[in-house]
């Protein structure tokens, strides 16, 4: 069988109706290719908000309300009408926030390079005692989805414009003749009102409510019916002073909980880096971070590279500095290249992580003791 259909497709009419079978293919591929769909949710003064947008900011704002109403959200999300109501939310925001956004660029509003870098070292989140912590700030925004510090600084650059123009406009005091006129009016007028009390009850046997509605306006209104939650506890207070005082502990004691707990009394080598980051993810972005390795190797000041080539800027203009080392901060790739550094001035091959290709040098180091029992038996 497979013979003859091999040899019944050599003929000229199998030839010609193959060859249009691949002309309507080849066709029908290129116009999928130039017959472009669009699928734009909206669009402000010529510029489309796409679905891709509209997806991530519906998705984004639906993680926010069920953190924060749980099981609530949940129940009311199965509303059709509450949904479409919820969608509509996400829309409208996202055509008030490409308003914004026209205006502040019709306006000239800018936000420079040395007030978002103030800004960011002022944010409380990235603050460690009081202090901007570099460490902090790159595993923070990593955690937010932000893998190159340079997608932040361009984020919080549009949020900025965005907020000094509305507050700009909210602050705005001023009116004219006719505004104040109007509202001596409105504050001045008088109203007569006749008012009739109607009792309900006379209304109620004319009318019917059905299950479907009854169950829409509980959606509608569970705040209504919430009840706040109590418990009812015993509890015995202890006072650890007074404990104490009946406590009596002996030597062998104290040295068996010593030998016990030797890592609560020990403390560990600290190490102090400096980092070049060279941002990307790339075999240039590798190449280029390994030219500066040699070009250190070769005797270049590591602090003057990574104040001209680092893409971690805060660190930079200190010439890479990223303070003593607290591990589980940065990637595992970083901490282990890091502790792997024994010698002041020693520098760390090309390490990849999330946020691009890095050189670490160690720049200072203190070694790890254990404090003797005498010190701590107290």
């Amino acid at each position: 069988m497979l013979e003859n259909i091999r040899e019944s497709s050599q003929g000229l009419v199998a030839k010609i109706i193959l060859g249009f079978i691949i002309l309507t293919f080849a066709v029908a591929g290129i116009g999928s290719y130039t017959n472009s769909v669009d699928t734009s949710v909206a669009e402000v003064n010529g510029v489309k908000i796409s679905q891709s947008e509209f997806d991530k900011a519906y998705q984004s704002q639906r993680n926010r309300m069920a953190q924060q109403f749980g099981e609530m959200f949940e129940t009311l999300s199965a509303d059709p009408s509450y949904m479409a109501n919820f969608r509509k939310g996400v829309l409208d925001n996202l055509i008030s926030e490409t308003l914004v956004d026209q205006a502040a660029q019709d306006l000239a509003i800018r936000i420079s390079d040395v007030r978002i870098k103030e800004t960011i070292r002022t944010m409380p989140e990235f603050q460690v005692n009081g202090e901007f912590d570099n460490n902090r700030y790159l595993a923070l925004i990593n955690q937010a989805g932000f893998y190159q510090s340079s997608d932040f600084r361009d984020y919080l650059r549009v949020e900025m414009a965005r907020r000094q123009l509305t507050q700009a406009l909210l602050a705005t005091e001023f009116s004219v003749p006719y505004q104040h006129e109007q509202l001596t009016k409105l504050q001045n007028q008088k109203r007569d009102l006749k008012v009739a009390q109607i009792a309900s009850d006379q209304f109620k046997t004319d009318i019917e409510v059905t299950d479907e509605e009854i169950n829409q306006y509980f959606l509608a209104n569970q705040s209504r019916f919430e009840t706040q939650e109590k418990v009812k506890v015993d509890y015995i207070a202890l006072d650890v002073a007074d404990i104490a005082t009946t406590v009596s502990v002996t030597d062998s004691e104290i040295e068996t909980y010593y030998q016990e707990n030797m890592v609560n009394y020990q403390k560990a080598p600290q190490r102090r880096i400096s980092h070049i980051l060279i941002e990307g993810d790339d075999e240039a972005a590798q190449a280029q971070a390994q030219a500066l390795l040699e070009q250190i190797k070769g005797g270049a000041d590591f602090a003057e590279m990574a104040k001209q080539h680092s893409a971690d800027t805060f660190s930079g203009e200190n010439g890479g500095d990223l303070e003593w080392l607290e591990p589980g901060v940065m990637e595992p790739a970083f901490d282990e290249a890091a502790l792997a550094l024994n010698n002041v001035g020693d520098v760390s091959d090309v390490v990849k992580t999330d946020f691009g290709f890095h050189l670490i040098q160690l720049t200072d180091f203190q070694e790890g003791n254990l404090k003797a029992l005498e010190d701590v038996k107290e």
